[in-house]
């Protein structure tokens, strides 16, 4: 687990990931990459966005949440094992939050 230090809870600065440090290379993956970097930390929301781009249909669960939520979170998750992201939390599996890794 990491921890961070005082210094840490006062350092703004975001870690900006370019597409070509990771392995990922779809156009999904370096868009999800451009919505990381502009903010975005909810993977339900760039699911959401991801939809608005045209690059998932529209097809929903009985839950109204987007079929395209679990592959979101899974590529989500290879950039947390490759040390760029941050998995923060879980919101009673609603959806997921995370936050990028600070250099």
């Amino acid at each position: 687990m990491d921890q961070i230090t005082f210094e840490d809870l006062f350092h703004d600065e975001k870690k900006v990931i370019k597409p070509n440090q990771t392995n990922n290379q779809s156009p999904i993956q370096m868009r999800i990459l451009e919505l990381l970097n502009s903010g975005e930390t909810s993977a339900l929301a760039i699911s959401e966005k991801l939809i608005d781009m045209g690059l998932f249909n529209k097809k929903r669960y009985i839950t109204n949440k987007p079929r395209c939520y679990a592959e979101v979170c899974f590529i989500l998750d290879e950039l947390v094992l490759q040390g760029f992201l941050r998995f923060i939390e879980d919101i009673e599996k609603k959806d997921r939050v995370y936050e990028l890794v600070k250099e």
